[in-house]
């Protein structure tokens, strides 16, 4: 009486696993340029992490795009990154951008 019901859940669960491993082989051959990861940094603390956020965010992401940053204007000075994001920024080569409150 198992029997069957086993043999049907494995053909369930194989043809999932074969949905799945083509949809990845699709989004690693062919990602779509247009789709990036966002880091958005709310405070100190967080410019204090950025190193970690960015890698973080860039394990997270399969696309290999450069990562984003998101930074409020009131981290900088007079519009100027500061030089220790700008280091981070450099080494992950993220793009940033300053944003209102």
């Amino acid at each position: 009486m198992l029997g069957p019901v086993w043999m049907g859940l494995t053909a369930v669960f194989a043809v999932f696993g074969l949905v799945c491993a083509a949809r990845l082989l699709v989004e690693l051959l062919c990602p779509l340029r247009q789709l990036r990861v966002a880091v958005e940094v709310c405070d100190d603390t967080d410019a204090g992490n950025l190193d970690l956020l960015l890698h973080e965010a860039c394990a997270a992401s399969r696309r290999g795009a450069r990562p984003v940053v998101l930074l409020p204007a009131s981290l900088t000075a007079g519009g100027e990154i500061p030089p220790d994001i700008a280091a981070v920024l450099d080494r992950w080569g993220a793009d940033c951008y300053l944003i209102g409150e």
